[in-house]
């Protein structure tokens, strides 16, 4: 579709270079495409990278749904956390373990990428461990 469009608004223009780039493999074209995606803030926090970029479309499709925040957590290694929603935009998450200031951080990025856009994160606890938000 949007090579159509290029080629619409640019009749000169060759687009077999970039017909279907979003297939490429190259770091260069993957991580320029996790960003279009809004996903370049887990890739620090990504366990495996490799899975996040193929699982990306995937992701885009779902965002916003709790499918997408379990795969979110799972890209950056909380595939058993606990999900509890509170409302209807906030929740809460029990990662099974006390994490570290990584780990949070890390949690707090795939939760910004991956809950609806009035989501808001209350608490991260695990049994006496808790810290609050908002």
């Amino acid at each position: 579709m949007i090579e159509a469009a290029i080629r619409n608004v640019f009749p000169e223009f060759d687009v077999k270079p970039v017909l279907n780039v979003r297939l490429r493999t190259d770091p260069e074209i993957q991580e320029a495409i996790l960003w279009e995606y809004g996903l370049i803030e887990l890739l620090p926090y990504a366990v495996k990278p490799e899975t996040l970029r193929t699982e990306a479309l995937e992701f885009i499709r779902t965002r916003g749904t709790l499918h997408s925040i379990r795969m979110a957590l799972r890209w950056v290694g909380f595939p058993k956390i606990e999900f509890s929603r509170l409302s209807w935009y906030e929740y809460e998450v029990d990662p099974g373990e006390i994490p570290t200031d990584l780990q949070i951080d890390a949690i707090k990025a795939a939760l910004a990428v991956s809950v609806q856009a009035r989501g808001q994160l209350r608490r991260i606890y695990h049994e006496d461990f808790e810290v609050k938000y908002g």
